[in-house]
Formats: structure tokens, C-alpha cells, sequence
């Protein structure tokens, strides 16, 4: 129609300015903030008339007005005069960029900076506050307010898919850039981040903690991730905790982790060490210090410190998670179950995705797939697991539970929580003894209007009063746990006897307690009703719902295993459809069998190409264990039903060479079938070169062979061009910003 850009989404409005209106109504709402908007007026010569379109943009820099109004002037030279090209006489007027909008949002600032440009014309700089009311900036703002803003995109640039179970990663009509292109523009935003680091507790926390501080929120989330797990710089985080460490002693800790993960432990062992001389107490140091000890093996010293972190910290998820990891390598599970169940939960804040009113229409660049061959599959017509929908510290939890599974069994398990929680038959036998008729209890001075609770706790208080805080389990705990004094219960059905917490010491001396409830006790049968529960706590429900969902999800994974097992033993071929290989794939990698992951999402991506499957599969490829996976690969189709086979064949060698050999080849496939899969992951990652999963698998490989070992792999075979540019770039990234392992 020619009044579309190239190679750049973009939705058409029904009324003229209806997104800037609705992102001005939800700023209140916004935290970190959505994707930047770009709001564009067209107009054509010859019939007067405007059109309106926006799109969203991530990784422009935001240094300064100028920069974004830039942006907006490079769109001038992408409309689209295709029309025009049929001939001179019937040429259609062409339509021009008349006027545009850049808004981006500062998050610490709270204002919506927008960056109006008329054309030919000038340039306006204003915000919106949280009331939606104009704040003037003008050509004097401090250096600060823009390096805030400056790291506000970077930020949402670089967590827009650091979430891998969301898909898509963004809102549609979003278009990626890299936000860090250069290593010029890396060292100014290096800067913005010394200047803004004091600050940025206030951009909220990390998915795993529930208040922020200074070493653990949004900014050093991110930090770690782009520059650390993603692409191995920690040089880069080391010097920069070196610089920011006089600010607070606490930041010792995010400089022993960066000097851990560059395998440097004799320096985080010493900056650990003269830490905890001067404040022992400090939790992330504390953190820190388990982590080098479970690093090293050193179990048995990790949980005395995780004993002591959960007193210094009791209501941080990260402490008690660390003691039930603790407990669970030694293999004490009464203990974990117990850590466990005094965990703080709490579910992470859900993506801030826009909503904006129902386009006129869309434009997408050309890469849609006509015949509908690689769409996503619609596993929602399956049986739900609930399991999947977890998030925050929930999920956390659901891992350090089914990893209980993994190493103890699920009967094993069951027998343990039976003897460590109240059961619902012993609750149940309690209260009708509770509710049998005796006067000798009424006479004894418990009145008929007396509240007397029905599981009497070890402190003497009723079970259903609340505690304050989680209580550690002691010394004293783990004896009483060691001999119980009651047989394990027959009946093991996951259900809590209550909402609320018990107390926490055990030890009820019957002597000790309150007149009334002592001749109570002796009315429904003497000490029977204390000796039922004197070593058992109150599950939490939260827990309870979570042994559920583990049942649901062991049981649908026990039939997958078993329906394999009686094919292969009749040779029979075992057939799924492409969702269901999908929804098995989902199931495994949740309970943590990645290689039963790997094999379903493999016969996924060979059946039909879905985006999210193969994203996953591409995670999961890059992990140490995926050379051990002696699981068959199946041979992939392309598009036309054709198989593409491996063009350099495995043969044997060295052991280097063989993991090098079988990982490429797993990565190579994935890139190769089917052959327009990176067309369709155009429209999820558009030409952004890092952050993007593609590259980060590639980086994980450099990081552990070395880049010129995959760059001869690579040449080695013979991918298709488009593939082989991508890769190719990709690897050329990685020299220019010396990703670890670059010169190997």
C-alpha cells in the first residue's frame, strides 16, 4: 500500500494517537516499564490524508534526546516505494513520515520520556508523570537523569526473554536492535551504571527475592546475566564489583561469585574471608561462602553456615533454599522436608506487557510461513499439569522437591513426610475422640464456652495460632526426628491437616500445660492426643499442593516410560503427535530428566518446526550432560518431506573431539531443519546479534572448546547461507567482544 516501513513491524491505528493514549493511562502500573513505542504519522501529498502506526523497539540507545530522535529520522528512509516502481504514469503518490513520537519510560525517574519530531520541523522533549500530566525537560537535564534512562532500556532490552518458559518473549510488532553494539557504547553504559548503582534497589528485585537491596534487584540480575551465565565475560563484572565495592561491604559477595564463575576460587576464598572477619553476619556473603563450599564438596560445612544464614536471614527464600540443598545432598530428608515447609513463598510480578486497543490492521515483514508447517503446537487440548503454570519461589520449590524425588524415591519420600507432618487420619481420629461426649472434662474446669484447641502444640499453644516467623530446626529436632515416637502412617494421601504453621518446639511435657487442657487431654483418653503429634509439624499448604502436583505429574511420566519400554520390547514403534512430544518434553525437563527432554523435544522439532520447542531443545543441547544422552536422533525432514542428513559424519577420536562433534551436530540440526526455521525466529529476535538464545548456545560452546575449535566446526559444514551468515556473525561478535574463551 506504500504507507508501510520495510523490514519493520507495525500496527495501524483506528483513531489517531489511541496507543499514546493508552500507554499514558497504564504508566502508574509499570515498574521496569514496557518496550520502548515509536508512534508514526504518514502522510500523502495528494490526498491529504494521514495515516497512524506504532510499533515497539528495544536496544536504541537512550543516552540522550538526540539518539532518539535519530531513530526516528533513519525510518524516514525506510518506507516502503514499492508501489511506485509500476510505472510512471501510475505511480501513486508516496507517503511520508509527517510527525513521530519516541516514548521511552525512566524507572527511576518514574516518568515516560517522549522525544517529539516533526519533519522537516524541530525536536520536543517532554515526560509523563504517573498522573499523566507533562513534566518540561529541558536542554539542561542533569547527566544523571539521562544515564537513568540510559540503563532503563538497556535493561528492558536485555530481560525482554530472560524468562525461557514465556513465549513469545514480547508483545507483537517488537523490533530488537542490540542494545550494546559497540564496546564504545558498552563502556558508556558501564559508566551509567556506576552512576545509577546506589539507586537501584528501587527498580524492584530479581525473581527469587521478595525485597530488594543492593546486591540483589533488577540491575545486578541482569548485569550477571548478560555478562556473566550468558556469554562467560566475568572479567567485565569483576572489574566493575572492584570499582563499586567501597559503596557497601555486602557487594564483596556479587565479587566472589564473578571471581568463582572465572574459576579464580583462591581469590573469592580470600575476599570471602577477610569479609566475614569484619561483618560475620552479612547474608550475601554468607550466600556466597555456600556456594564456593558446595562448589568444592564440602556438604558438611555448607550446612553449618546454611543453619547460621537461616537465622541471620529467616525470611529470605535463597537461605532456606540453601539449607533444604544441604539437607538433601546428605541425605537427611526429614530435615529437608522440614526446611522446606518453613520457606517464605512468594510468586515474582508477571511481565509488563502493554495493552493497547485492536489495531486497523498489521504489517509484518515478509516471513511468514504460507503453508503453516512451522507454527506452534496447541498443547492446551491436553490434560493440564498445574505443575506448569508455577512460577517465582513456587518453582523454585517444585525443583528442590522433585530433586527429593530423584534421590530418595517417591515411596521413600512419603514415608518420611508421613512421620515428619500430621496426617489427615490422624487428624481425623483426633477430632472424633475430641468430639465424643465427657462429663469429666467439663467438671475438671473447662467450661462449656471454653475455645479448647484440638492438636495441642509442644509450647502449649493451640496448632491453629499462626507463628510470626519460620522457625530453624534445631539440634534438638533432628534427634527427635532420628527416633520417632510414632510408626509411620498407613495412609500417605498428600492432604494438610491445616493452614496454619504449628510452634516449633516438640518436646510437650503434659505437666506444663494450662489447667483446662491438661484435664481435656485426660478426658479423651490421657496423653494419647499429645503423644499423636509431639514430634510432627503442620504442613503448609502451599507444600501439600505442591506433592500433588508432583504425583500428577511422576504419574503421567511413569506411563510415558512404561508405554516406551513395552514398545521397544516388541519392537514396536512408539507414535505421539507433535503436541504430545511437546507436552512430554515440557513434563521432563520440569522434573529434571533432561535427556527424556532432549529425545521428546527432538521428535518434536522433526515432526513440524515449532519455535518453542526448538528454543528449548536449543537450551538444553548446550548443557555438559547432553554428549552422555544414548538416546536414537531421529533424521529430519526440510521443509519440501525431504530428509536432510548430517554432512560431516561422527567418527571416532578423541574425547574432545567426540563432545565437540556430537553437541555441533545436535546445534547444527536444530539450525538446519527446517531450512527456514531463522526466518520464522526473525519475527521472536529480529537481527538483535546478542542477547538471543542462538548466540548464547554458540557462546556456551566457545566457552567450553575454545572459538577457533568452533569456528573449524562450523566450516566444516555445509549449512545453508542464510544459517551460515547468521553463525557466522554470531562468532565474529564473540572475537570483537572477547566472549570467554575467544582466544583458544
Amino acid at each position: 500500500m506504500g504507507d508501510t516501513l520495510r523490514d519493520v513491524p507495525e500496527l495501524f491505528e483506528t483513531a489517531l494517537g489511541e496507543s499514546l493514549v493508552a500507554r499514558t493511562d497504564q504508566i502508574p502500573q509499570f515498574r521496569l516499564g514496557p518496550p520502548d513505542l515509536c508512534h508514526l504519522v504518514k502522510n500523502n501529498a495528494k490526498t491529504a490524508k494521514d495515516v497512524t502506526s506504532y510499533h515497539y523497539v528495544s536496544g536504541v540507545e537512550a543516552s540522550s534526546a538526540g539518539s532518539l530522535a535519530a531513530y526516528i529520522n533513519t525510518l524516514t528512509y525506510s518506507m516502503d516505494d514499492s508501489a511506485n516502481k509500476g510505472g510512471w504514469f501510475s505511480a501513486p503518490a508516496p507517503f511520508r513520515i509527517k510527525s513521530g513520537v519516541y516514548c521511552c519510560y525512566n524507572a527511576f525517574a518514574m516518568l515516560d520520556v517522549r522525544v517529539e519530531v516533526r519533519i522537516p520541523g524541530g525536536v520536543n522533549v517532554y515526560a509523563v508523570n504517573r498522573a499523566g500530566k507533562r513534566v518540561a525537560i529541558g536542554q539542561d537535564a542533569s547527566p544523571a537523569f539521562w544515564a537513568e534512562l540510559f540503563v532503563s532500556s538497556v535493561l528492558r532490552a536485555t530481560l525482554a526473554d530472560a524468562n525461557p518458559d514465556l513465549y513469545p518473549a514480547g508483545p507483537a510488532g517488537l523490533r530488537r536492535l542490540d542494545p550494546l553494539p559497540d564496546l564504545n557504547v558498552e563502556g558508556r553504559f558501564l559508566d551509567a551504571v556506576k552512576d545509577v548503582f546506589p539507586r537501584a534497589w528501587q527498580l524492584g528485585a530479581d525473581p527469587d527475592v521478595q525485597v530488594p537491596t543492593l546486591t540483589s534487584n533488577v540491575l545486578v540480575y541482569a548485569l550477571v546475566r548478560y555478562f556473566g551465565y550468558e556469554s562467560g565475560r566475568w572479567d567485565v563484572l569483576i572489574r566493575l564489583w572492584r570499582d563499586l565495592l567501597h559503596m557497601d561491604p555486602s557487594l564483596a559477595a556479587l565479587l566472589a561469585q564473578a571471581y568463582m564463575n572465572a574459576d579464580l576460587d583462591g581469590k573469592a576464598v580470600k575476599l570471602l574471608y577477610q569479609t566475614l572477619q569484619v561483618h560475620p553476619n552479612c547474608t550475601p556473603v554468607l550466600l556466597a561462602q555456600i556456594d564456593l563450599l558446595q562448589k568444592k564438596g564440602k556438604q558438611d560445612l555448607a550446612l553449618t553456615l546454611a543453619k547460621r544464614l537461616v537465622n541471620t536471614a529467616p525470611l529470605e527464600f535463597k537461605a532456606w533454599e540453601k539449607l533444604t540443598q544441604c539437607y538433601t545432598q546428605q541425605g537427611d530428608w526429614p530435615m529437608a522436608l522440614l526446611a522446606l515447609n518453613s520457606c517464605p513463598m512468594f510468586a515474582n510480578s508477571s511481565r509488563e506487557l502493554p495493552v493497547m486497543p485492536e489495531p486497523l490492521r498489521v504489517h509484518f515483514p515478509d516471513f511468514a510461513d504460507p503453508n503453516g508447517l512451522y507454527s506452534d503446537n496447541d498443547t492446551h487440548a491436553l490434560t493440564p499439569l498445574r505443575a506448569e503454570g508455577l512460577r517465582g519461589t513456587f518453582r523454585k520449590a517444585y525443583a528442590l522437591l522433585a530433586d527429593m524425588v530423584d534421590h530418595a524415591g517417591w515411596e521413600d519420600l512419603l514415608a518420611h513426610r508421613a512421620n515428619v507432618f500430621v496426617m489427615e487420619d490422624e487428624y481425623r481420629q483426633v477430632k472424633e475422640e475430641e468430639l465424643m461426649p465427657n462429663a469429666a472434662g467439663k467438671s475438671d474446669g473447662a467450661s462449656d464456652g471454653d475455645d479448647v484447641p484440638l492438636v495441642v502444640a509442644a509450647t502449649g499453644k493451640p496448632a491453629s495460632a499462626p507463628s510470626s516467623a519460620p522457625v530453624v530446626p534445631a539440634a534438638a529436632d533432628e534427634a527427635a526426628l532420628a527416633e520417632p515416637s510414632v510408626d509411620p502412617v498407613a495412609n500417605t494421601e498428600p492432604t494438610a491437616a491445616s493452614e496454619e504453621p504449628a510452634e516449633d518446639d516438640e518436646n510437650a511435657d503434659p505437666e506444663a500445660l494450662p489447667p483446662s487442657w491438661r484435664a481435656r487431654a485426660r478426658a479423651i483418653g490421657g496423653s494419647k492426643l499429645l503423644t499423636a503429634f509431639s514430634h510432627k509439624r503442620l504442613c503448609e499448604r502451599w507444600l501439600d499442593d505442591l506433592f500433588l502436583m508432583l504425583y500428577e505429574d511422576l504419574r503421567v511420566y511413569t506411563a510415558w516410560k512404561a508405554e516406551e519400554a513395552h514398545a521397544r520390547e516388541y519392537q514396536l514403534a512408539y507414535k505421539r503427535t507433535c503436541a504430545e512430544w511437546e507436552y512430554l518434553g515440557d513434563l521432563a525437563r520440569r522434573l529434571g530428566k533432561k535427556a527424556d527432554a532432549r529425545n521428546a523435544y527432538r521428535q518434536c522439532t522433526v515432526m513440524r518446526f515449532s519455535p518453542k520447542a526448538s528454543l528449548r531443545l536449543l537450551a538444553l543441547l548446550t548443557e555438559p550432560d547432553a554428549v552422555d544422552d544414548d538416546v536414537p536422533i531421529p533424521t529430519p525432514v526440510g521443509p519440501d518431506g525431504t530428509p536432510v542428513e548430517d554432512t560431516v559424519p561422527t567418527t571416532p577420536g578423541d574425547a574432545t573431539s567426540r563432545v565437540i562433534g556430537e553437541t555441533l551436530r545436535h546445534v547444527a540440526r536444530l539450525l538446519s531443519i527446517p531450512g527456514h526455521n531463522v526466518a520464522i525466529l526473525h519475527k521472536v529476535y529480529g537481527d538483535r546479534v546478542y542477547p538471543n538464545p542462538l548466540a548464547s548456545a554458540m557462546f556456551k560452546l566457545i566457552n567450553r572448546y575454545g572459538l577457533a575449535r568452533v569456528q573449524a566446526e562450523v566450516m566444516a559444514r555445509k549449512f545453508p547461507t542464510p544459517i551460515f551468515k547468521r553463525m557466522s556473525v554470531t562468532l565474529e561478535y564473540a572475537e570483537k567482544f572477547r566472549v570467554r574463551g575467544w582466544d583458544a
